[in-house]
């Protein structure tokens, strides 16, 4: 999980809190400039009014001026996965909107949480996971035939061991007596 640490002195709380009349108006912008999500304000025309620093990094380089470009409206108020693209950089953003009213307008809010890495995460497990289970493949088929071999080498054994006592002479192999279920115990298949 990566993140950023925020250290606000008392000195600079009580700077900002004596510089600005509502201390819940500076206690909230900064938060929301210290969120590790990207927080956009989109109007319902569908241009980006706000953008906090967490969203711009996110679209760092995606666009020349996040504030003022022209995003649309955010249709489904649920949980959805975005790909902004870039060059060799997607990034997968998991977006949530919400219903507000900005500057005494309906707008939307759209929270924007870096999934990047957990894409790449998940990804790179299914791609291991289709690995191992291709190798387990493998070796299911080495085992069976390995097995199948061996039930053969014993079935020849049988049969070098009644030629020679056809001949009268003693067996040449000590051959398992049971070997009707080899299979399972070898193989662990059944």
């Amino acid at each position: 999980m990566t993140g950023r640490s925020v250290t606000i002195s008392r000195t600079e709380r009580m700077g900002q809190l004596t510089k600005q009349p509502s201390t819940s108006d500076d206690i909230a912008r900064i938060v929301i400039d210290h969120s590790v999500d990207g927080l956009l304000v989109i109007d319902q025309d569908g241009f980006i009014r706000f953008a906090n620093r967490a969203a711009i990094s996110l679209f760092a380089g995606r666009t020349e001026k996040l504030v003022g470009f022209h995003l649309g409206a955010p249709a489904i108020h649920e949980s959805v996965e975005l790909i902004i693209p870039a060059v060799g950089d997607n990034r997968h953003v998991e977006m949530r909107s919400a219903e507000i009213t900005w500057e005494g307008r309906a707008a939307t809010l759209a929270s924007l949480r870096d999934i990047t890495e957990r894409k790449q995460s998940a990804e790179a497990l299914q791609a291991s996971a289709d690995e191992l289970r291709e190798r387990n493949r493998e070796l299911m088929r080495f085992n069976q035939s390995a097995v199948g071999r061996e039930l053969r080498m014993i079935e020849l054994k049988k049969e070098v061991n009644e030629l020679c006592e056809k001949l009268g002479e003693p067996p040449r192999y000590r051959v398992p007596t049971d070997v009707s279920d080899a299979p399972a115990k070898v193989s662990g298949l059944r």
